[in-house]
């Protein structure tokens, strides 16, 4: 680990919170230059509400995520296994067909 060695002009201190956070800017003699509550000034979206009509697709989006990334810690796993007992197979990369391509 790599600590500091060398005093700084200015300190920068940020505290996250559920629906807060504040930025604290301190000097090398320890006295505050900046404080500020950058959740409460609308600088940063609490949440953003979805359309009615885009929640399915966010739904989906998300459950493909899920799967995708699955399907990456199986893959991962197989070659992690087959690495250790020295097996020289590896697993090829493959693609999702297109909807066009499926017909």
């Amino acid at each position: 680990m790599r600590f500091y060695k060398e005093l700084y002009q200015f300190y920068t201190s940020i505290d996250l919170h559920a629906r807060a956070m504040y930025v604290c800017v301190m000097n090398n003699s320890g006295s505050v230059v900046y404080h500020k509550n950058m959740g409460s000034s609308g600088m940063f979206p609490m949440a953003y509400i979805y359309p009615k009509k885009m929640r399915a697709t966010r739904d989906l989006l998300r459950r493909r995520e899920y799967f995708v990334r699955h399907q990456a810690e199986l893959y991962t796993h197989i070659e992690n296994t087959n690495s250790q007992y020295n097996f020289d197979s590896s697993l090829e990369t493959r693609r999702m067909k297109s909807a066009s391509s499926r017909r």
